[in-house]
Parts: structure tokens; C-alpha cells; sequence
């Protein structure tokens, strides 16, 4: 078998740097890769405005104004906020400005609501500004035509926000990929459904959904079987005809662990890997069927997420478009003795904390309910590990 850093490049050597390319509108777009560069249309502002709530002025007409030397300006008044446009302010004359609005020909300031007051038809200033003092200049924070993003950036909350200000209201994203999803296991039902002998509320489909959305994929079909070959061979069929990406977990045969990847390559999937030098992934499977990619995950619902985090995820990202596919990695110090393997990686889940500096715990046994505690896959690739020493640590998502 393959070792963990082998099975990942190959599987990456076989994923496209992207699937094609969709307009989206803006609303739409976040969490997508940016497929295309990003260039000011306008320069931003657009025009002179004000920083802050006061009133415009010129500041020559404040010249030496202070609390024992006020000066008195006539108010311009306007109704709507298009007729500043229209509005030139004159020698010992002051309009109400807000933060964002224009400041109109003749002012070269703006004073603050602070430093004066408004009585009837003027306003009474208390503090002298200078020329400039309050007021934003046309392309003082963006150009036009300046890069705002960069193709493969992926779109933020605050990167949406600034593409939006620079006059796009769509743009060409990395389209994400469709992904089928299909659980296999005779013994698996739909949670609270009555229990009978032999029976378990279904542990491994909603961990590995709620992943994906999670890592923002918003096309995932999802389907449970149970031990009927040809609803399992039908739900294989619509997969490879709707995805790109195909995600099996189990078998229909608990007596034939391997049942599905003999199927898939009956049907002509290409085999690339069968079976990883890693804990827990010596049962992965990855083929590629047309333009479209396969992946078996082991049927324990933990091994199952462990492979999903390792080697299915940095796959979909690729496809994806972006540029960052794999989980943050730090080192870090060990809590207990980990014995291990010679030349056999192990993946383990563990419990990154903090106490004055990074710690993982990392407990070899654990049953489901433990899950609820983990937060980042522990990677042995020293065989023995002392408590104390470091370790490679995957930190997941929702850490």
C-alpha cells in the first residue's frame, strides 16, 4: 500500500485546479473562489465627502475661531440630499453635511457637530479647522482601475463588501462541485425509528453532510440504503450521472467489506488507489469514472470523517478553485505516551488546548460520544512519542 503523503498527491494529481466557471451574483458568492481579477470601475469615493457629522465650510473663514472668539456663519438649508450638488458655499456660509454625504463647491472643510452650535439660520463655530480637516478626496481610497482582488481569492464577508463598493453587483466565480453522497449499511435507520435487534440509529450520514455544508459546498445530495443491491446500484447510477464527486460509506453487504469498489469498477470506474499505508485509512478507495472522481470511505463513522478531513476534502477544495486546500497545521506538545507503528502513519482524533501554550490530548480508544470533545486529528508518523514531545496536528473547522 501507499504511504499518507503518496495517497494524497496522487489523489490531488488527478483533481482539475478547477471544474468551470459561473457568474454569480454578489449575494451569492460567499465562500466561492474569485475566477476572475478585480479592478476598481470608479475611483472611490466618486467625489469629496465628508468624514464626519458637521457642517462645511471654508476654513478661511475660521481663521483664529475658538470658544472666546466664535464665529457666526450663515446656514444654507436643502430638502434632499441631491441638492448639495447644486449648493456652492460662499465667504462666511456653512451646510449640514453627515458622514458619507458630498461636500459642495466653496468648502474645503468640514466641522464636527461638537464644536458648534446651530441656532435658527446659522450656526455659531467654537473651533478654527484646517483646509482639508474632515473631509475625504475623490480617489483617496481607491482609484480607478486600481486591483482590488485577485483570481483564487476567496470571497469574505468584507471582500464582498469591497468589490460591491467598486461597482459590481455580479462576478465569475470557480464553480463548486456536485456531490453525491451514498451511505451503505444493512444495519443503519433513520434516526428515531423504533429499534429493532440488530439495529442502529444512523451515526455516519449526518457527520459527513453536515461536513460538507459546513466546508461550504451547497449542491450535496444525500442517500441511505440498506441491503438492497439494486436500490444501492441505482443510487451508484444517479451519483456518477449527477456528481462530480461520488462519496461512498459502507457496503450493502456486511459479510463483503470490499462489494462496492468490485461494483464501481464492474461499471467501468478507474481505479487510482485502493488502500492507504495509514490508520484509518487502509480501505480508502479513490477512481475516476469520465471527468467525474470516486471516493469509499471505511464504515466507521470516526475513520470515516478522519479520511473525509485527510484525503476527500483537499480534493474538493482543489476543485474548487482554491488555492489553501488542506486543515491549518501546528506542532505541538503531547499530553500522554503515544505508542505506535513503525512505517505506518496513524491518524488520530485529539483535544487541542491552551494553558500558557498549545497542548493536545489524544485518546487511542474512544467511542462516538467522545467525538463531541475532539477538535483536530492528531498525525503519528514516529512510531513511539514520548509525553512531552511534539506532534503534527490537523486543526478542524470548527476550532
Amino acid at each position: 500500500m501507499i504511504n499518507y503523503k503518496d495517497a494524497i498527491n496522487i489523489i490531488l494529481k488527478n483533481i482539475p485546479d478547477n471544474l468551470s466557471i459561473k457568474k454569480l451574483s454578489l449575494f451569492k458568492t460567499l465562500g466561492y473562489a474569485l475566477a476572475m481579477d478585480i479592478y476598481s470601475k470608479e475611483d472611490i469615493p466618486t467625489f469629496r465627502i465628508s468624514k464626519v457629522n458637521g457642517y462645511a465650510v471654508r476654513s478661511e473663514d475660521l481663521k483664529n475661531c475658538s470658544e472666546n472668539n466664535p464665529k457666526k456663519l450663515k446656514l444654507i438649508r436643502y430638502e434632499k440630499i441631491e441638492d448639495l450638488f447644486k449648493i456652492k458655499i460662499n465667504e462666511n456660509e456653512a451646510v449640514k453635511v453627515h458622514t458619507g454625504y458630498y461636500v459642495p463647491e466653496g468648502a474645503n472643510a468640514v466641522v464636527a457637530m461638537e464644536s458648534l452650535k446651530e441656532k435658527e439660520n446659522h450656526v455659531i463655530v467654537f473651533k478654527s479647522v484646517k483646509f482639508g480637516e474632515n473631509i475625504k478626496e475623490k480617489g483617496e481610497e481607491i482609484k480607478k482601475n486600481q486591483l482590488i482582488a485577485k483570481t483564487g481569492e476567496i470571497l469574505t464577508p468584507p471582500l464582498i463588501s469591497m468589490i460591491a463598493k467598486v461597482g459590481y453587483a455580479s462576478i465569475r466565480v470557480y464553480r463548486k462541485p456536485k456531490i453525491y453522497l451514498i451511505i451503505a449499511g444493512e444495519e443503519l435507520i433513520t434516526p428515531g425509528k423504533e429499534l429493532e435487534i440488530g439495529l442502529v440509529w444512523d451515526p455516519i450520514s449526518y457527520p459527513l453532510f453536515t461536513a460538507l455544508k459546513l466546508d461550504g459546498f451547497p449542491q450535496v445530495k444525500w442517500f441511505r440504503v440498506r441491503g438492497n443491491v439494486v436500490k444501492f446500484r441505482d443510487a451508484i447510477d444517479d451519483g456518477l450521472r449527477y456528481s462530480d464527486f461520488l462519496i461512498v460509506c459502507g457496503s450493502v453487504f456486511a459479510e463483503d467489506k470490499n462489494y462496492t469498489k468490485h461494483f464501481l469498477e464492474n461499471i467501468d470506474v478507474k481505479r487510482v488507489i485502493w488502500g492507504v499505508n495509514v490508520k484509518p485509512a487502509e480501505s480508502l478507495y479513490f477512481g475516476t469514472y469520465e471527468n467525474k472522481f470516486v471516493f469509499v470511505l471505511p464504515d466507521d463513522p470516526i475513520s470515516a470523517l478522519i479520511c473525509y478531513y485527510e484525503f476527500v476534502r483537499p480534493a474538493l477544495l482543489k476543485a474548487s478553485g482554491f488555492k489553501e486546500i488542506f486543515l491549518k497545521e501546528i506542532e505541538t506538545k503531547i499530553t500522554t505516551d503515544m505508542e505506535g507503528e513503525a512505517g505506518i502513519t496513524e491518524l488520530l482524533l485529539g483535544r487541542l488546548f491552551f494553558d500558557n501554550e498549545y497542548y493536545v490530548e489524544v485518546k487511542r480508544d474512544y467511542a462516538l460520544s467522545d467525538f463531541l470533545y475532539f477538535n483536530c486529528i492528531v498525525i503519528n508518523d514516529k512510531g513511539k512519542i514520548n509525553k512531552g514531545e511534539k506532534v503534527k496536528v490537523h486543526v478542524l473547522p470548527w476550532y
